[in-house]
């Protein structure tokens, strides 16, 4: 083996940690040619990882199971330093990372701390923590790794062959264990033990990010940007794991960088399409896709991107032939025939998209999105019996918040309910939770009892609009009345649906099924219309921003609804949830309308208070979001401006100008995706006919 020289005295005399040692040369050379001979590295790495000394507190042992991007290093021959009983420990390592670790053939080195210390000399690299192996390896020159606390003020900062590692913050050594790799690679390559880089730091990147280290992926795979020709690659991969831990406007630069280094990298071009994307920049994503495929025509990845960026765009025709194209590239992908499949539905084409998803289905009977996809648009088209049947599937998806398993009573199974006692609990956002509590008093009409288990910020509201039923907020525990014993099944709040919602005839047409503060109400009508006396009350909501996905598909700029703002006679009152003072200070700036906002309403804090708002309106003017559910729930008299397509719910369903789970919601739809134009501006025409009819009632 070609050895790095390393001067070790003959029989010479040191001293460390207070002991006086001797180094017997012979004995040095003898176990560097036994270890050669059994080994297959070029370079003897000595290990050790916790210190012998019992009084020392255990923050001085580094878990050697942890150890895997130090054992990874190729081409090194790993020999054990650790004093004491560590059989397990390495035969736990040798195991788990598959690496031989050389420990039995120099036992006898134990005996004493000479013959240790001839067993540390034999080492070209010793790694350790506060240890003897660590004092004596920087004792006698031998290159040392060392793992140090924080805390740490070691004689041993002194040896100029000595590399310090030290912990960011108490107990965590898992970076000091990457960056021990590093500089344990860095001495492989320069020896020669091993001739690249790259392959290790690939590896061990994608390990971190499979445990969720992504800083310390990032980390390496900067390290491999810095390798020769691999600038663009190594640039790429840390974008896309910025991307990925929701950094996607930091991440944009660095992908910008990896073009830079080698402007025809595609990858770059479909990882910064995803990230612009995730920040909701779609026009600038397809763009940047396009430019993708002109370096890579054949890349599935970025038609598909492309076709789902499309689609966010209201674009499904224009989404439909890259689906295809990637489809045919990547035939084996199920997520995009997914997409082909959905694409399909939001062109109005039904019984093909269902006709694909049956196709999908059959070649993926678990895949849950799909699944999921299909009940949606079965129960868009008011076929109800499959619809539900396959929107129990929606619990299998990662984003479920509840499942049965929660719960122990027996799962309802389509049961008759009559005389029974029955727990229901919600498992959805709070605008889902509103529509399917239309079905709460076909329950309470029909079951002996029913318990139900509501989001907390809705406790108040829900008691009050059902004082037969026993009413409590889900949560973890569950309260004493979810685990009564005497209840005879439980389901999910939008198993009902099964229940109660097997076709359009069994919708009731009940007028409200929840019941506002009305002496809050009231004191909330009076106070706004002193405002402008005379006037009709409008609240108003313009935006669906929690919904990521197709949220920006049914908001607008509230500036756009200039049309609805000049209609005259009418007090207008903000019911659009979160901070959205900037909008009503431009509205007012710009279109020269005051629009009321209450600050002591907050309906993402307390509900009920919200809930009394919405019913002091005369009218709801709103995109579709909460604030309809809230006042469909009520009673109030809405108007949905509702976008076409993918933007459009289910629970909407097709070809309805009124709702059928709320008679006082109507609708004003797109009729082309993504125009609002004509929808506002018949908005505008119906509101002022509207204040006009008011006037002459009074």
């Amino acid at each position: 083996m070609n050895k790095l020289p390393i001067p070790v005295p003959h029989k010479e005399h040191l001293t460390t940690r207070g002991l006086r040692i001797e180094v017997d040369q012979g004995l040095r050379d003898q176990l560097r040619a036994t270890l050669a001979s059994k080994g297959t590295g070029r370079l003897l790495v000595g290990l050790a990882w916790r210190s012998a000394n019992n009084k020392l507190n255990e923050t001085y042992a580094v878990n050697f199971l942890d150890w895997g991007p130090i054992l990874h290093v190729p081409g090194l021959t790993f020999v054990n330093l650790q004093t004491g009983d560590c059989d397990a420990e390495l035969a736990a390592a040798t195991k788990g990372f598959g690496i031989p670790i050389a420990h039995d053939e120099i036992l006898e080195s134990r005996q004493n701390i000479d013959d240790y210390a001839a067993r540390v000399a034999a080492m070209d690299i010793v790694i350790a923590p506060d240890s003897d192996a660590a004092a004596i390896a920087a004792a006698l020159d031998v290159p040392l790794l060392y793992m140090a606390l924080p805390s740490t003020q070691s004689s041993l900062r002194s040896q100029h062959r000595t590399q310090i590692f030290t912990q960011r913050s108490s107990g965590e050594w898992m970076s000091v264990i990457r960056d021990v790799g590093l500089a344990l690679l860095d001495h492989a390559v320069e020896s020669g033990a091993t001739p690249k880089r790259a392959p290790y730091l690939r590896t061990l990147a994608q390990a971190f990010a499979n445990m969720g280290r992504l800083e310390d992926a990032e980390h390496l795979y900067r390290r491999l940007a810095q390798e020769p020709g691999l600038a663009a690659e190594g640039l790429h991969q840390a974008a896309f794991l910025m991307h990925r831990a929701g950094q996607s406007e930091e991440a944009l630069n660095v992908f910008d960088d990896a073009l830079t280094a080698d402007p025809s990298f595609w990858h770059s071009y479909n990882g910064k399409g995803l990230a612009l994307a995730a920040l909701n920049r779609f026009e600038d994503a397809v763009a940047t896709y396009h430019r993708g495929l002109a370096h890579n025509p054949k890349s599935g990845e970025i038609h598909n991107n492309l076709g789902t960026s499309l689609r966010c765009l209201g674009r499904a025709a224009e989404a439909l032939p890259h689906y295809r194209q990637a489809k045919s590239l990547l035939p084996d992908v199920a997520s995009i025939h997914l997409n082909e499949a959905s694409a399909l539905d939001e062109l109005g084409k039904t019984e093909q998209s269902l006709q694909a998803f049956d196709d999908l289905v059959a070649r993926s009977p678990d895949y849950v999105d799909a699944h999921y996809n299909r009940s949606q648009i079965l129960l868009s088209v008011g076929r109800f019996d499959e619809g539900w049947k396959e929107s129990v599937w929606r619990l299998k998806r990662p984003t479920a918040n509840a499942r049965h398993d929660l719960f122990p009573q027996p799962v309802w199974q389509g049961e008759d309910l009559r005389n029974k006692k029955i727990l229901i609990w919600t498992e959805q956002g709070v605008g889902d939770e509103l529509l399917t509590t239309s079905m709460v008093p076909d329950a309470i009409e029909v079951a002996e009892h029913v318990t139900l288990l509501c989001s907390e910020r809705l406790l108040p509201l829900m008691r009050r609009s059902f004082p037969d039923a026993t009413v409590d907020h889900r949560a973890e525990p569950l309260p004493a009345c979810a685990t009564d014993p005497s209840l005879d099944y439980q389901m999910s709040q939008s198993e009902l649906g099964s229940a109660f919602r097997r076709s359009f005839a069994d919708f009731p047409k009940r007028q409200s099924f929840l019941k506002a503060d009305h002496n809050l109400r009231d004191s909330l009508r009076r106070n706004y219309q002193t405002l402008r006396p005379g006037t009709q009350l409008v609240g108003i909501s313009w935006m669906s921003p929690k919904n990521y996905e197709i949220g920006w598909l049914k908001s607008q700029n509230l500036l756009s609804w200039a049309p609805i703002l000049s209609v005259p006679g009418i007090t207008f009152v903000n019911l659009q949830y979160g901070d959205r003072k900037a909008d009503l200070a431009h509205a007012r700036d710009q279109l020269g309308v005051d629009i009321h906002q209450d600050d002591d309403i907050d309906p993402l804090v307390d509900m009920d208070a919200f809930a009394a708002q919405v019913a002091a309106m005369d009218l709801v003017v709103s995109v579709s979001n909460t604030t309809v559910h809230t006042a469909g729930a009520l009673g109030v008299p809405t108007w949905v401006l509702t976008a076409t397509g993918r933007g459009r719910l289910w629970y909407w369903f097709r070809g309805q100008d009124v709702s059928p789970w709320y008679p006082a919601v109507r609708f004003l739809t797109q009729e082309v995706a993504g125009d609002w134009t004509p929808v506002l501006n018949r908005c505008a025409t119906d509101l002022a006919a509207w204040s006009a009819k008011k006037v002459d009632t009074l």
